[in-house]
């Protein structure tokens, strides 16, 4: 096995991989709000905040991103709801509008929240989760935040476990038959670790 290089960013070129990574991940989440494969990619790879991620690498083969958030910026660009608006329409844009706002979450200003961490599923077991979540609390520290957040779903015990074992404690669980109806999720757990 080669190392693993943990990076921050990613250059425009890496943007489809970038997107077909959240996509693997979070695809079942989202499929409701954007059903076709092609016009998801389409949007991670142009609605995603480079500079809100960190990216893992084996050898030079991009296998992990993790997009996090603060009270001041997001790991989606700004304009991504004129992304969404402009490639959906109207209609399909409200739809998908309200099926996102069911899973945003807006930090305070002394915590980092973890967006989201994909790792592509032939390299789990690697190490690459941990070595982002450490990069993450690394970066947390340095930036003199308090916490590092997330929210994982309910459904998701491999990475409610990871996190339990990285030092991150359940602080609020919360499910709804709406996010279940629009979404097949059934809730989540709020999760924190003190750094």
């Amino acid at each position: 096995m080669g190392a693993l290089e943990v990076r921050a960013g990613y250059l425009a070129t890496q943007a489809g991989r970038v997107a077909e990574l959240f996509d693997e991940a979070f695809a079942s989440k989202f499929s409701t709000a954007i059903p076709l494969q092609k016009d998801r990619l389409r949007f991670w790879s142009e609605s995603i905040n480079p500079d809100q991620t960190l990216t893992i690498f084996l050898e030079s083969e991009l296998i992990g991103v993790a997009l996090f958030a603060t009270s001041n910026a997001s790991g989606f660009k700004a304009e991504s709801g004129k992304i969404l608006y402009k490639q959906l329409g109207l209609l399909r844009f409200l739809r998908a509008g309200a099926i996102f706002s069911l899973f945003s979450y807006s930090p305070n200003p002394d915590e980092m929240y973890i967006e989201a961490i994909s790792v592509d599923g032939k390299a789990r077991g690697l190490g690459a989760g941990k070595m982002l979540l450490d990069k993450l609390t690394e970066r947390a520290q340095s930036e003199l935040y308090s916490s590092l957040t997330l929210k994982v779903i309910l459904e998701n015990e491999r990475a409610r476990k990871l996190y339990e074992r990285e030092g991150f404690k359940v602080i609020d669980t919360k499910s709804s038959r709406i996010i279940k109806f629009v979404s097949g999720v059934t809730g989540a757990h709020h999760m924190e670790k003190i750094v």
